[in-house]
């Protein structure tokens, strides 16, 4: 299996955050979630690589996202929650593309290797700024979302 940035651009990465987590969003209508949710993550992202995630506030997420508190506590009920979803994607994208290397491939160690680095290399470039924030945060989250993004590594 070759690797497929779509399956880690933003809109497939929110819909999955958006599916998996259905239950606790409470927005009812799938398009309308999906664009504002779109617009949460990205300012979430973009603020947190910016002062950092424990300096973000939710006040400062609504602001820089034009999306109330209220429209805010629709889809998570705490900062540590949008913490946990945005690492289980990016957790989740990292095991999709590196985990099922084509056979031809897998036979051979150094062809694997390789593999190996080029998928990484393509999935980061397209999940900026989703790994910064994974990977360069990971040492202010608490324990066990630090967890979360160091098994991802």
């Amino acid at each position: 299996m070759s690797f497929d940035a779509r399956t880690c651009s933003l809109d497939a990465l929110c819909a999955s955050m958006l599916d998996r987590h259905r239950d606790t969003i409470g927005v009812q209508k799938p398009e309308f979630a999906l664009r504002k949710l779109k617009v949460i993550v990205t300012a979430a992202l973009d603020l947190s690589n910016r002062k950092g995630f424990q300096a973000m506030s939710l006040r400062d997420l609504s602001l820089a996202s034009g999306v109330s508190m209220g429209g805010l506590y629709a889809y998570f009920d705490s900062k540590t929650t949008l913490l946990k979803m945005i690492l289980t994607e990016v957790t989740a994208a990292v095991k999709r593309s590196l985990s099922d290397p084509p056979a031809e491939v897998a036979a051979d160690p150094r062809a694997h290797l390789l593999w190996l680095i080029d998928t990484h290399v393509r999935m980061t470039e397209e999940m900026l700024p989703w790994f910064p924030f994974a990977f360069m945060e990971a040492k202010n989250f608490p324990a066990e979302e630090r967890r979360m993004a160091t098994d991802s590594e």
